[in-house]
C-alpha cells in the first residue's frame, strides 16, 4: 500500500515566472513617451545656450531679468518668460508665454513646448485643475493631452490619468486608427479590470468588413484579450505578435496546476505534460520533479513505472545535452528504480 501523503516528502515546485509572459500594458500607458523620457520641471528647449554665454543656466538668466529684454527671437524671449514663470508656479502666465508658441517656426520650439505644457501642468496638480487651464488657455494640440496623461501615469496618479486620457479620446476628432485603439487601450488598463465589452468596443473600432483593418489594433485586441485568458491558450495569437512559443500556456498550467497535486494520478498527468513541452526552458525541472513525486506517492517502481521512464528518456535527451542537472536527476531516477 502507498504511503499516507502526509508521510511523503514531496519536492517542490520548480522556480517559473509566469507573469513573464503574461501582457505587461507599461508601454501603452506611458505611450508616447520614449524610454527615457520622464516628467521635469525643466525646459526642453536649449534656452540657455540660445540666450546666454556657456555656465550660465535659464534660471539664471530669470534672476538676471533677461525675460524682460526686447529685440531679437520673440519666440525664444517668449519661451524664457514663460518658463520663468513656471519655475515660480505661475500656471496661468507660463501658459500665456508658452501656448502661443505652438506652431512656432523657431527650429525645435514646437515640439519643445508640446512637452514643456504637459510637464507643466502635471506638476501644478490633478486633472481638475489642469482642465482649468487647458481650457483657459485653449489648449488644442490633443500631443499635448497624450503626453500629460502619460506624465499622469508616471506620478502614480492614475485617476487623473484617465480623465485626461478621455478628454484626449473625446477631443481628436482626426486621430488615426492606431492612435484611437492604443488611447481606448490606456483607458481599458488604466480602470484595471477589462471586460469582454471593453474589448469588444476596441474590435469594433478598428473592425472593417468583419476584418480588424489595422494591424496596431490587431496586436491590441490580442493583448488585451490575453489579459482576461490570464495564460490559457486564447493568449495564443498574443504569444505569436510577440514571438513567444505558444506552448507555454503548458509552462503556466503546470505552474498553477501543481499545489493541487494530491496523488500518483496527479503527478503522472503533470509530468506527462511537461514532457510535451520539455524544449521550453524550465519544462524539463517541471517534468522530473513531477515524475519523481509520482514515484514518491506510488511508494515503488512498478514496471509500469520503469517503462514510463525509459519511455521519457528521450524526451529529455535535447535537455538533458543543455542542463547538467537535469541529467543528474533522471539518472537519480533510473538509479532508484533499479534498486
Amino acid at each position: 500500500m502507498a504511503p499516507l501523503r502526509s508521510q511523503v516528502a514531496l519536492l517542490p515546485r520548480p522556480p517559473f515566472d509566469p507573469s513573464a509572459y503574461l501582457p505587461d500594458f507599461h508601454d501603452e500607458l506611458r505611450w508616447p513617451l520614449s524610454p527615457t523620457s520622464h516628467p521635469s520641471l525643466e525646459p526642453r528647449f536649449a534656452i540657455a545656450q540660445a540666450l546666454a554665454q556657456p555656465g550660465v543656466g535659464w534660471i539664471d538668466l530669470c534672476g538676471l531679468g533677461a525675460q524682460n529684454r526686447y529685440g531679437g527671437n520673440k519666440d525664444v524671449l517668449s519661451y524664457l518668460r514663460g518658463w520663468c514663470n513656471a519655475i515660480k508656479g505661475d500656471v496661468d502666465a507660463a501658459c500665456t508665454h508658452l501656448v502661443p508658441l505652438v506652431g512656432s517656426t523657431t527650429r525645435g520650439m514646437t515640439d519643445a513646448v508640446k512637452i514643456d505644457l504637459s510637464n507643466i501642468l502635471a506638476d501644478q496638480g490633478d486633472a481638475e485643475k489642469a482642465e482649468h487651464w487647458i481650457n483657459r488657455h485653449h489648449i488644442r494640440d490633443v500631443e499635448v493631452l497624450d503626453r500629460l496623461a502619460a506624465n499622469y501615469v508616471e506620478v502614480g496618479t492614475v485617476r487623473d490619468a484617465a480623465t485626461i486620457n478621455r478628454l484626449a479620446m473625446d477631443t481628436d476628432d482626426q486621430a488615426t486608427m492606431a492612435t484611437r485603439c492604443t488611447r481606448m487601450t490606456r483607458q481599458i488598463a488604466l480602470a484595471g479590470n477589462p471586460s469582454n465589452v471593453m474589448i469588444d468596443a476596441v474590435k469594433q473600432l478598428a473592425t472593417s468588413k468583419g476584418k480588424i483593418a489595422d494591424p496596431t489594433c490587431e496586436k491590441l485586441v490580442h493583448k488585451l484579450e490575453c489579459w482576461t485568458a490570464n495564460g490559457t491558450h486564447e493568449c495564443d495569437a498574443y504569444w505569436h505578435d510577440v514571438g513567444i512559443d505558444t506552448d507555454v500556456s503548458t509552462m503556466i498550467w503546470l505552474y498553477r496546476s501543481w499545489p493541487r497535486a494530491r496523488t500518483y494520478e496527479d503527478w503522472r498527468r503533470l509530468a506527462d505534460s511537461a514532457t510535451l513541452v520539455v524544449r521550453l526552458p524550465g519544462a524539463a525541472a517541471f517534468a522530473l520533479s513531477a515524475m519523481d513525486n509520482a514515484i514518491r506517492e506510488a511508494g515503488f517502481c512498478s514496471e509500469n513505472i520503469k517503462e514510463w521512464l525509459d519511455y521519457n528518456e528521450v524526451m529529455f535527451r535535447i535537455s538533458r545535452a543543455n542542463a547538467p542537472e537535469v541529467d543528474a536527476h533522471y539518472k537519480q531516477l533510473v538509479d532508484r528504480c533499479r534498486l
